[in-house]
């Protein structure tokens, strides 16, 4: 490997063609796994600088998110999942019925070794049923 490429390894604003986005279980301190909500919302952007949040002006850029995102299907005209809780007067428990959700799916980021992060790599997170 060239200096070039090791200097293009980590996070980019985009996929280059022949790259391919792989998922992982491993999350955010800061999820509670079973609530699916970050416990520190109003604070998340300071404590994490890099946590995204997402806008009207960014959803173009996340390309990094699964088909199953609905901020994605939005963004592609898609619409909202018939499990979305929007669409379930607020509830979520049809969402994690259909697994649909992380509930109880991810490892803290810092209970993993990231030399070993090929370890966490999961297939779940692109399962979009409608």
């Amino acid at each position: 490997m060239d200096d070039e490429d090791e200097e293009a390894e980590g996070p980019t604003d985009y996929i280059k063609p022949d790259e391919q986005i792989h998922f992982t279980n491993i999350a955010c301190r800061y999820l509670d796994s079973h609530k699916c909500a970050c416990t520190v919302y109003e604070q998340r952007t300071v404590l994490v600088p890099d946590c995204v949040k997402l806008t009207q002006d960014n959803l173009k850029d996340i390309f990094f998110m699964p088909n199953s995102c609905s901020y994605r299907r939005l963004h592609e005209g898609r619409g909202l999942p018939s499990w979305h809780p929007l669409l379930n007067n607020g509830k979520k428990s049809l969402m994690h019925k259909k697994q649909m959700s992380v509930r109880n799916k991810t490892i803290s980021e810092d209970a993993v070794d990231m030399e070993k992060f090929e370890d966490y790599i999961v297939t779940w997170a692109i399962n979009d049923l409608d």
